[in-house]
């Protein structure tokens, strides 16, 4: 009956041990859920919910990287963004004088980036490295949470 009775009690006490390590492992797990939704949500509004400011600095970049003037099409293409998203941001450049649209005899508009467009990105390009620094430094910060917690 004593054997019985410390059977059943080193039972009891492997299963609250049991208990306890899924439990740590459920508060781990949350915390990782919640943390890999952050960077969801932070993802997402980074994709949909841009800025007009950042779309701009985007189109401005795009067409100064590309070296030679765009059409909307060739725009939205390397945006990845609906043309009837990114009509309203190149008409605000161009009524900023920062674009110029231009026809060069096949029908079509293209979008080249005037003098002052050049100066205002080199004016906006230190605080959009310094930008990029710190976002990278937040996705590393969550992606080692995320490996401490078991999700690599």
């Amino acid at each position: 009956m004593a054997y019985d009775a410390i059977r059943k009690a080193k039972s009891l006490l492997i299963r609250k041990e049991n208990i306890e390590r899924a439990k740590a492992v459920l508060v781990r797990k949350e915390s990782a859920e919640k943390t890999k939704s952050f960077l969801v949500r932070k993802v997402n509004a980074g994709r949909s919910g841009k800025s007009k400011l950042m779309i701009c600095i985007e189109v401005l970049c795009t067409l100064v990287s590309n070296g030679r003037p765009m059409t909307l099409t060739q725009l939205r293409d390397k945006l990845e963004m609906d043309e009837c998203r990114l009509k309203p941001h190149l008409r605000l450049l161009w009524n900023r004088g920062l674009v110029e649209e231009e026809s060069f005899g096949d029908n079509k508009i293209h979008y080249v980036v005037t003098e002052r467009g050049l100066k205002v990105l080199n004016v906006i390009s230190p605080i959009i490295r310094e930008a990029h620094k710190i976002q990278m430094r937040e996705f590393e910060l969550i992606s080692n949470t995320l490996s401490g917690a078991g999700y690599s």
